[in-house]
């Protein structure tokens, strides 16, 4: 008979969660295909559905995805392990053994031990920034992909969104539809179309951003420039 172990995951994502299911199914490994494009999303024994909503992007929306993972979750009722809005500060072994120190917003550390430990926090962790001249200086509204939720605080604004990945084309398409205008910066768009029905407020620049100014404007190369209240990194 097999001994039990106690495993800490770290993450409860694409690489924690099926992680966590072969605990509580017994005999039950994961079974993964790259999550990259829809027709890998799922999981082998567990396949990334397009019927339920009709979408048949190759990418899926981040809301699809996040509806993925909590049918999952139910399923092989993995919500009372996951410990929700907690931190992991430090993890180190003592004694052959590992001690794995975790807080929560506003409350003191908590250490507890394990006998392995699974680090299940992906690639994109640390998002990273283009780089544009002057940016120190623009007076606009900057943030990650990595931190996008809800388009609403973009309502009425005009927005440029540096990136033409799975994350710049699906955020693309939700502002839009309460932003005022939305500028994606892609070096090549392979005839992707971003622009939605009823909504004629995308434009798409090939050409990257040179600076930007303390006066709001944001320049490209070739010259042209717009006025943006805010920048949305999609750079991984």
């Amino acid at each position: 008979m097999d001994r039990s172990v106690k495993v800490a995951v770290i993450g409860a994502g694409y690489l924690g969660s099926p992680r966590a299911s072969t605990g509580r199914s017994p005999g039950r490994r994961p079974r993964e295909k790259p999550p990259h494009r829809r027709p890998l999303m799922g999981f082998l024994d567990y396949p990334f559905s397009k019927e339920e909503t009709g979408d048949r992007r190759t990418f899926p929306g981040h809301e699809e995805v996040l509806r993925f993972l909590d049918k999952f979750a139910k399923e092989f009722g993995l919500h009372s392990l996951i410990r929700f809005n907690t931190e992991v500060v430090r993890v180190e072994q003592v004694n052959g053994e590992w001690a794995v120190e975790s807080k929560t917003q506003g409350s003191v550390s908590e250490r507890e031990t394990f006998e392995a430990v699974v680090v299940c926090t992906g690639r994109y962790t640390q998002p990273k920034f283009a780089e544009i001249p002057g940016i120190e200086k623009w007076p606009g509204f900057q943030m990650h992909s990595h931190n996008y939720r809800v388009p609403e605080p973009f309502r009425d604004q005009v927005v440029v969104i540096i990136g033409l990945g799975p994350s710049g084309v699906d955020i693309s398409r939700e502002v839009a539809k309460i932003a005022k205008e939305v500028h994606v910066v892609g070096k090549q768009f392979n005839g992707v179309d971003l622009k939605l029905e009823n909504h004629n407020n995308t434009f798409y620049h090939t050409s990257w951003v040179e600076h930007v100014q303390e006066d709001g404007s944001v320049t490209f190369v070739d010259g042209s420039s717009i006025y943006a209240d805010a920048i949305i990194h999609c750079t991984g």
